[in-house]
């Protein structure tokens, strides 16, 4: 089983109805730490969810050669839930990246691996 890291990256999936409502990018993914008992957001862009390949940018830039990633429950993990009711109206929504994308990062040299929670 494995176990992760408070320096260790986690990448999931993201909706944002907020970004879909003005116009932006509300779907695409997102970078988080788990840093004293609580999930952080490591990477993002104004106004809009990160897009994958600029994800990809990062992590290359950055020399990351492993991530993680889960599918959250439903009382959520580091403080971070999966649904998330933002209090105006708007949802947010974070998933366990698909197949494809851990296929992608692995062509190039990012490990991905998926808890379970």
């Amino acid at each position: 089983m494995a176990i992760s890291l408070d320096s260790d990256l986690f990448m999931f999936e993201t909706h944002d109805d907020w970004c879909d409502r003005i116009g932006s990018l509300g779907d695409g993914y997102s970078l988080f730490k788990e840093v004293n008992d609580k999930m952080v957001g490591v990477y993002t862009t104004d106004q809009s969810v990160p897009q994958y390949e600029d994800v990809e940018k990062y992590l290359l830039e950055k020399e990351v050669k492993k991530l993680f990633t889960l599918s959250i429950p439903h009382d959520g993990y580091f403080g971070l839930r999966a649904d998330n009711d933002c209090g105006d109206g708007d949802f947010m929504g974070h998933r366990q990246i698909g197949e494809d994308i851990v296929e992608s990062l692995a062509d190039s040299g990012i490990d991905v691996i998926s808890l379970t929670s």
